[in-house]
């Protein structure tokens, strides 16, 4: 009994209108009369009626029960139970682009905008399991590691841009390696990772993703923008090769679709809908390998909540309610 305790004691303050009600009550039963201030004091009490015995024990029984009943949803406990839980242990690491090309403009209002949606749309479709988020330009850098708390993830969102990169560049190998880094850490045998890019993969970037593979990491890809492309904003004007010449950046599918095959995942190009998350989120995906999506069964230790057994102190009280008179006296 030292570990006595209520699971929800902000129920007591339900006693509050209860007290406020028995004490007008009883102001209202005591408040002297104008009878009081004329009759002789020996001669008041064969004057007035006095106050029902009924209505004293019909409202000291009113008063028990909504104590009991205050005390039993307040949750009284004071010994713990073993009990199973089951989590999908399936891991989800989402690669995205960050390089300077992402600020094109041929999809609106910018590739980088729609790619922050396409974050959102994932984290609210994917089922139970852990997710973190790394970006990439000239290196890879962990925003937040495998986490069941996607509104952190959210939150951290908005403030993703180029511009915050410590160095440009689009090293997509180097944010595959950090995504791998994050899954070994967390010790995880069930990952897939999503890469949302713009960006070519080199002879490297397919190197890594097929020995991520061979561990049983699938790699997916969603590409962001389009075959025609787009020139780079920066704050000088347009992004320039050496020769002077605007640089447009266009969206290489078949080289994004050869880097999702060497992952043993697939390729998807965004589209204004969810219909790209929702096929790269599907059971299939994650079966490919034989990886689906597994459970993990543990136990944990909860609080007994032993309010329902106090619920049997009111039956007898309900019991007295029904005696001849009872309800129909003077209240």
């Amino acid at each position: 009994m030292n570990e006595f305790h209520f699971l929800r004691p902000s129920v007591f303050y339900a006693l509050i209108p209860c007290l406020l009600f028995f004490i007008l009550r009883w102001r209202v039963k005591t408040n002297t009369s104008a009878w009081h201030r004329i009759c002789d004091h020996h001669l008041i009490k064969s004057l007035l009626i006095s106050q029902s015995t009924k209505s004293i024990k019909w409202m000291g029984i009113l008063g028990l029960m909504w104590l009991v009943s205050i005390i039993a949803l307040a949750g009284p406990t004071w010994e713990k139970i073993p009990r199973p839980v089951f989590k999908k242990q399936h891991a989800l690491v989402i690669t995205l682009d960050v390089s300077p090309s992402m600020l094109a403009q041929d999809v609106k209002p910018d590739r980088i905008t729609r790619a922050r949606y396409k974050v959102i749309d994932l984290l609210k479709q994917w089922p139970d399991g852990q997710v973190a988020l790394v970006v990439f330009a000239g290196e890879g850098y962990t925003v937040t590691p495998l986490t069941d708390d996607i509104k952190t993830i959210e939150n951290m969102l908005p403030e993703i841009s180029p511009y915050i990169m410590p160095e440009y560049g689009a090293n997509i190998a180097a944010g595959l390696k950090q995504a791998e880094k994050l899954i070994k850490n967390a010790n995880q045998t069930d990952a897939s990772i999503i890469l949302i890019t713009d960006s070519e993969a080199n002879a490297s970037t397919l190197e890594t993703a097929e020995k991520l593979k061979a561990q049983g990491i699938t790699v997916s890809v969603l590409g962001i923008g389009t075959k025609k492309g787009a020139p780079i904003p920066t704050p000088q004007g347009y992004l320039k090769n050496r020769s002077g010449s605007v640089i447009t950046s266009r969206l290489n599918t078949r080289n994004l679709k050869e880097l999702a095959s060497q992952g043993g995942g697939e390729y998807l190009t965004y589209t204004s809908n969810t219909d790209d998350i929702k096929q790269l989120l599907t059971q299939q995906h994650f079966s490919a390998l034989g990886a689906s999506p597994s459970k993990s069964k543990a136990n944990v230790n909860v609080w007994l909540d032993f309010g329902r057994y106090f619920m049997l102190f009111l039956l007898p009280l309900c019991l007295l309610l029904f005696r001849k008179g009872w309800l129909n006296s003077e209240c």
